[in-house]
């Protein structure tokens, strides 16, 4: 603080403008020259590279992101699309499944009720030839036992 006390009180300035002036700011300017074409440009150079690089790595990684949610769209829309037919051919083999089913069943129903009345008939002719041999037995029978009475009797015994 004294020493700008001093410089006012002699009505000087604080700043002297002489030729060492013009000398610093050549001086600047060489170095912000060289400094510019050595360091700052190849640096500037090298972030707006990278800079680049990022944007083009992050569209690229957009690009590739909205091609995935559409091929995961397609992927989904064909597996739905083959569930979809897998069901319909589960069911068109389960409705052929249950109609073949049904035919066997009537199939088997016919031949049992077949079976059943070619076996009643049968047992149905069984039965009225054991009738009718039955009845001739009888006959016979019948006969035999009145030629036996009736020779009893003609021989004057009792019956």
């Amino acid at each position: 603080m004294m020493h700008l006390d001093i410089v006012m009180a002699s009505g000087g300035s604080i700043i002297d403008l002489d030729v060492t002036f013009l000398i610093l700011v050549g001086i600047f300017f060489v170095v912000m020259i060289v400094l510019t074409t050595l360091i700052f440009n190849p640096m500037f150079a090298v972030i707006d590279a990278r800079r680049k690089a990022v944007e083009g790595a992050m569209e690229d990684s957009k690009k590739l992101r909205k091609e995935a949610n559409v091929k995961k769209e397609e992927y989904d829309a064909r597996i739905a699309e083959i569930k979809r037919r897998a069901g319909d051919e589960r069911e068109a083999m389960r409705t052929a499944a249950r109609k073949a089913e049904g035919e066997i069943l009537d199939r088997g129903k016919t031949d049992a009720q077949k079976t059943l009345d070619e076996a009643r008939d049968a047992l149905a002719s069984q039965i009225a030839e054991a009738r009718s041999s039955l009845v001739a037995e009888s006959r016979k029978l019948g006969e035999a036992l009145a030629d036996r009475v009736l020779g009893q009797i003609a021989a004057g015994g009792k019956p």
